[in-house]
């Protein structure tokens, strides 16, 4: 998000704290608008449908408590290096046995050039699509990295696809992506995050990691996935689910690498 004053709007400070207080939607008042390329409208051929798996959307650890932290190492979970790059959906839908590639919001035309053919590709030689296809109703979501995505932050010579959730239709639960397609995922750390005291010490933490996805750069951050609520009970098991959100992935961003990337 952009966090701006009030008096950087061209707007009288008195009246925009009104329509604040009113509650009411600001954005036109403000001259805040969204732009949409037609040209990338063009490589789609429907919207993302939540019943493949939920929005890749992972919850920052600055938005929960340490307490809360130190409950989600209680759990059942892994962490993995986060990548940066744009995020990817394949799955095979059983409704119709056709092989569907999405980005956050939308189903890519497969016929059409563009990230969705890319993606696609890479899935295909990575053998993620015969995996979907063998396995319908499982979804594998995973970051396009390399050459003309997000400035290639990675340094990588061609695009790759890095999985890092495989989600079950069925159950409406997340398989350990490792035990399915090791090869094909973003490192994992073997990280025990018990070992954090407070949120303030993962993001320290994270802000010194380099090296996991290409030798010599930092990495973007990780990324903590709760598989099961381990020795927690229900209801506290049930006050995670709420802080996470339906991805239960908790994500720490380092802010050395956001800085340098400005």
């Amino acid at each position: 998000g952009l966090v701006m004053d009030p008096a950087d709007f061209d707007i009288n400070p008195d009246v925009l704290a009104d329509l604040c207080d009113r509650n009411v939607n600001i954005s036109k008042q403000c001259g805040v608008w969204e732009w949409e390329d037609m040209n990338m409208q063009a490589e789609f051929v429907g919207r993302y449908d939540t019943w493949f798996a939920p929005r890749t959307d992972a919850t920052r650890v600055q938005n929960i408590s340490s307490d809360t932290l130190s409950r989600i190492a209680r759990m059942d979970y892994f962490v993995s290096v986060k990548a940066d790059g744009t995020s990817i959906t394949v799955t095979c839908d059983p409704r119709d046995g056709q092989t569907k590639v999405c980005s956050h919001n939308n189903i890519f035309d497969l016929t059409k050039p563009g990230i969705g053919q890319t993606a696609y590709e890479c899935a295909k030689a990575q053998g993620i699509v015969d995996y979907c296809e063998a396995n319908p109703g499982i979804t594998v979501q995973a970051e396009l990295c390399g050459p003309k995505i997000g400035g290639n932050r990675l340094g990588l010579e061609k695009p790759r696809l890095f999985v890092f959730s495989v989600f079950d239709m069925g159950t409406r639960e997340y398989v350990d992506p490792y035990s399915v397609m090791p090869e094909q995922c973003v490192p994992r750390l073997d990280l025990d995050i018990s070992q954090f005291e407070s949120t303030s010490d993962m993001l320290a933490y994270v802000d010194g990691l380099r090296g996991n996805i290409t030798p010599g750069k930092p990495d973007e951050g990780i990324v903590v996935h709760v598989l099961g609520r381990g020795d927690l009970n229900e209801y506290e098991a049930r006050g995670v689910g709420v802080c996470l959100g339906p991805t239960m992935q908790l994500k720490a961003v380092s802010n050395k690498y956001l800085l340098k990337q400005k």
